[in-house]
This record gives structure tokens, C-alpha cells and sequence, in this order.
């Protein structure tokens, strides 16, 4: 009896032997399996500052990985929508599991931003304008669009501020010649554009009267004997003298020949006897065929005398 307990003593001790040793292999095992795990696992991500201009789609946050070591990669935002402006925080893990379940992982975070790098666009239908002197310029009429990307259409501002536009214009549309009308834009961002667009006044007539060789009026020469007798020129306000021509049922425009002469229509603005010449009546001079739309002290002095309206 007493053998036979001692017997299973001794087993009960070998037992329990063989099971702290298979523990204490497996614990070292494992610590070695971790160890090398660790080793292994690793995340390096780019430190470049990320900017991405604003636009159509979405982009791969995979391109922020540079390196990585371990089974599994994950992203909390996998892809970054590049119409959303701002910045976008991008965590990334990188993990492995060994045999026995013991888990191993290094994760790191990347700042990425959209931004609105894009100036705004104008769209214009023309290069450049021509119009006959007289008329009445809309600086904007020659505008399709001022838009932006990311903004939509733009707000015409007498100042510009971000999501508008402004125009310059120094167009005299009374006074033939060549003039710029300037269109600045910009964003809400703060980027910026402009564009410029010519603007040609015609003269609505050529007409010089050819047949003439004499002396022609200049502001040096001051006066001289014209086809229809005496001629001077003043330089005055033409507003009264149109609005009675108004009421008289012309309708022709008002404007400034490119050498000065204030015109109605075709013909030179000049000043008369109206007894002699009412208003209305076409007379020869020496710049070309003119309207009597005036009258003067001078006109009871000399009755056949022309007073023409010059910008000189």
C-alpha cells in the first residue's frame, strides 16, 4: 500500500513537472513570437505637407504610405473628395496576428488638404467692340460669364472683394477713338483674374465734302471763309441745343468726330442766323456737311456767318 501511494506521488509530481515546463515553453514561445512580431510591424507615412487642388473624383489616401510592414492596412477615410475644400485628417493602422492570437500594430495620422488654387474664369464674346460714336456703352454687354469653379458665377462689386468682379471702363462712346474696358475677378479664396477687351467709336460718317479746297477751320486758325461764308467755333454744353432738337423730332445721337466736331447723326452741330438758316437746315462747311441746331449774338452781326461746336 505504502509503495503504491508513493508511486502515485511521484506521478502527480511528474505531471506536474511536465506542466509547468509545457507553460514555461509556451510563455517563452510566445514572449519570442511577439517579439518578432513587434520587429516586423511598422507604418512609415509621407511627411511632405499634402495639397491637393480642388476638382472632379476623389483621391487614393494609399499614396500616403511609404512604407509598411505587417498583414493588414487600414484607413479610417479611404479616399479624400476632392470637392470638399478643407483640411481631412487621415488615420492609417497597419496590424498582424501571430499563432497565438497575439496582436502586433503601429498606426499614424496625415493632414491632408483641398485647396482652390484656381483663378476664376471670364468669358467674353467679343475682343474687341466696335460701335458707332453716339450710342449708349454697356461695359457688361460684351460679358458671358465671370464664374469660378468652385464658387459659381460672380458678383458684379463697384470694389472687389472675394466672389466678385469688377469692370473699368475710361469709354467716351460720343467721342471717337480706341478705349479698354478691364474685368478683375476674384475668387473666395482670394485668386484672382482679369482680362481686357478693346473698344473702337467709328465715326458714323466720312463725309469731308471732297469738293471743298479752301481754308479749313483749326482751333490755331480760328477763323476762316468756309463754302457758306464766315466760320468760327465755340465749345460749349450741347445739352439745351439737343433737347430743343429733340423736340424739333430728331433723333439722330450726339457724339465728337474724331477731330472735335460735335455731331448730330452725321452732320457737324453748327450755330446760324436762324432767319436765314432755321434750325434743322443742312449747310456746307469746311470740316464737312453740318446741321443748324444754334443761334448767337455773332448771327445779327454777320447773317451768314457759322459758329461751329467743336471739343477743342
Amino acid at each position: 500500500m505504502k509503495k503504491v501511494l508513493i508511486w502515485i506521488l511521484t506521478a502527480a509530481n511528474l505531471v506536474c513537472g511536465l506542466v509547468v515546463y509545457n507553460h514555461y515553453h509556451t510563455a517563452r514561445l510566445m514572449a519570442e513570437s511577439l517579439t518578432e512580431l513587434q520587429q516586423r510591424v511598422f507604418l512609415k507615412l509621407s511627411e511632405e505637407p499634402q495639397q491637393l487642388l480642388y476638382g472632379e473624383g476623389s483621391w487614393d489616401c494609399r499614396q500616403l504610405v511609404e512604407d509598411y510592414g505587417g498583414d493588414e492596412l487600414s484607413f479610417d477615410l479611404a479616399q479624400i473628395d476632392l470637392t470638399q475644400l478643407g483640411e481631412h485628417v487621415v488615420n492609417v493602422t497597419v496590424s498582424s496576428t501571430d499563432e497565438y492570437g497575439q496582436t502586433c500594430s503601429a498606426s499614424g495620422s496625415v493632414t491632408v488638404s483641398v485647396i482652390d488654387a484656381t483663378a476664376p474664369v471670364i468669358s467674353l464674346k467679343n475682343e474687341t467692340v466696335s460701335m458707332i460714336a453716339g450710342g449708349e456703352f454697356d461695359p457688361s454687354a460684351n460679358i458671358v460669364s465671370v464664374s469660378d469653379d468652385v464658387d459659381g458665377s460672380l458678383t458684379l462689386s463697384e470694389k472687389l472683394m472675394p466672389g466678385t468682379y469688377t469692370l473699368s471702363s475710361q469709354v467716351n462712346s460720343m467721342k471717337v477713338g480706341t478705349y479698354q474696358v478691364t474685368v478683375e475677378a476674384m475668387d473666395r479664396q482670394g485668386n484672382t483674374e482679369s482680362l481686357s477687351y478693346k473698344v473702337s467709336i467709328r465715326s458714323a460718317s466720312n463725309y469731308r465734302n471732297p469738293a471743298y479746297k479752301g481754308e479749313k477751320l483749326t482751333k490755331k486758325r480760328g477763323t476762316v471763309n468756309g463754302p457758306s461764308g464766315k466760320e468760327t467755333y465755340y465749345n460749349l454744353k450741347m445739352d439745351g441745343v439737343i433737347r430743343i432738337m429733340r423736340r424739333m423730332g430728331n433723333n439722330d445721337p450726339y457724339w465728337i468726330r474724331e477731330d472735335g466736331c460735335k455731331m448730330l447723326g452725321d452732320y457737324i452741330m453748327v450755330a446760324a442766323n436762324l432767319e436765314i438758316r432755321p434750325r434743322g437746315t443742312l449747310v456746307l462747311t469746311s470740316l464737312g456737311m453740318g446741321i443748324v441746331c444754334d443761334t448767337g449774338a455773332f448771327a445779327h452781326r454777320n447773317v451768314y456767318q457759322l459758329d461751329i461746336a467743336v471739343d477743342w
